[in-house]
């Protein structure tokens, strides 16, 4: 077969069920020794066998393709290679895989014959691969069910939820020393968020708020223990309403060693 060249072997072999011995290029794929020659398929010269073949084929293609998605890119012609979402095909493939994997088990002989002509014990006619498989599955399948369907009626608050990432990060890539760092840079970022906002707010407003109690002069003193055991620029801004006026009062220290400070507001 070698002799006769690629030309031949693409025109005439249409399927055999023999390997090559030696690989051979053609103008559209290399067959090697471990793949079967399927060439001119297209002209219907198949085993009855072969569509039983070709639908188990299909069906874990399918399954790999659900399974191996993407977040990017346009899949309209394979859509279970994209997103998963509560529209999209996934769910339903992934039920209907699982009561296929159930179903699934060997039929006939209890040897396999290899390329080589050895032939192989079948381990079992329910191989545990297939069990594994299937539970795996299941548990992606009610993992998924439980994201889809999952329709609180509670949304968490952005700010808690901001504070909660916050705080993962912070514990995850800075020191003990680092985390109160950025937590006094951030509460100075709010404080100059705070003057500046109540700034441009009219007098009225500033009253209203007064009598409501939020700023009220005459509320209990409020005392604040600062404890610092690291060396760092600390910077406190106190607000006190007077006379009709907010009053800054920004208190700045330079901590070297350990120190411990009242505040009265």
């Amino acid at each position: 077969m070698q002799k006769r060249g690629v030309q031949y072997i693409y025109n005439n072999v249409r399927l055999c069920d023999q390997h090559f011995e030696l690989g051979y290029r053609t103008p559209c794929r290399k067959l090697t020794r471990n793949a079967f020659p399927t060439l001119n398929i297209e002209k219907g010269i198949l085993p009855a066998q072969c569509e039983d073949t070709s639908d188990i084929l299909l069906f874990f293609d399918d399954l790999f393709d659900s399974l191996n998605g993407s977040f990017t890119g346009d899949h309209i012609a394979k859509p279970l290679q994209g997103s998963v979402t509560p529209a999209s095909p996934h769910k339903a493939k992934w039920t209907e895989s699982i009561q296929i994997l159930k179903s699934m088990k060997f039929e006939g002989k209890a040897y396999v014959p290899t390329i080589d002509g050895t032939a192989l014990k079948r381990r079992s006619s329910n191989p545990p691969e297939l069990k594994k498989t299937t539970e795996q599955m299941q548990d992606a399948l009610k993992t998924i069910n439980t994201v889809l369907t999952n329709k609180s009626t509670q949304k968490e608050d952005m700010c808690d939820m901001y504070g909660k990432l916050i705080a993962s990060k912070l514990k995850k890539y800075f020191s003990a020393i680092e985390q109160q760092e950025v937590m006094l840079e951030l509460d100075e970022l709010l404080t100059k968020r705070i003057r500046n906002s109540l700034k441009q707010r009219p007098t009225s407003s500033l009253s209203a708020m007064s009598s409501t109690g939020s700023f009220d002069s005459t509320s209990p003193a409020e005392m604040h223990r600062l404890s610092l055991k690291h060396s760092m620029f600390f910077q406190i801004h106190l607000y006190k309403y007077h006379n009709g006026h907010f009053r800054l009062i920004a208190i700045q220290y330079l901590c070297q060693s350990k120190i411990t400070y009242l505040l009265k507001a």
